[in-house]
């Protein structure tokens, strides 16, 4: 916390303490509740993901396995692994929250072609060389009606795939 924060804070508590009973008075007046005696909760992380058996998943994570392979696995690969025209997905989503996926897959970015492999460089040039090469940038997918409200659905798939909890394999729906 930044000193002026602190010094804020600590004259906002002192002027609460001392106008406690006229605080205490007004909330009997308009007979409002007081929350002075409840207990404070603890947040519950959000399930991203269901995934039984090694391949059975929940309906969200099963929908985001659709639409990547009715969409990314073009440029991804079919197990989001990457290919020479899109990067690896898996490293990517390790740390990302579910905001900067959406961010990210809404926006045009342009992604980096790792030519450290002899094979990978020597295709990119020859693709070069014949002016036949492909634009490495992501599409930005913010007015396609397929993808927009299935972001979430998307960011399950990857993240039960990146997390491990998932393999490459065709996903089955969860008996409900």
């Amino acid at each position: 916390m930044r000193p002026q924060d602190k010094a804020w804070k600590d004259l906002l508590n002192q002027i609460l303490e001392k106008r406690k009973d006229d605080i205490t008075a007004i909330i009997a007046q308009y007979n409002m509740p007081s929350l002075a005696n409840v207990k404070q909760t603890v947040k519950e992380k959000r399930v991203i993901y269901i995934v039984e058996d090694g391949n059975k998943v929940d309906d969200k994570t099963y929908v985001g396995w659709r639409l990547f392979n009715s969409t990314c696995f073009v440029c991804h690969g079919k197990d989001a692994t990457g290919t020479d025209r899109a990067p690896n997905l898996l490293p990517r989503m390790a740390g990302m929250s579910e905001r900067a996926f959406r961010k990210k897959l809404l926006s045009r970015y342009f992604a980096k072609v790792n030519l450290d492999d002899p094979n990978r460089r020597m295709a990119f040039l020859e693709q070069i060389a014949e002016k036949d090469a492909v634009e490495f940038k992501m599409p930005t997918w913010d007015d396609d009606p397929n993808i927009r409200p299935h972001i979430s659905d998307l960011y399950a798939y990857l993240k039960a795939r990146s997390d491990g909890a998932l393999g490459a394999v065709r996903p089955q729906r969860l008996d409900k």
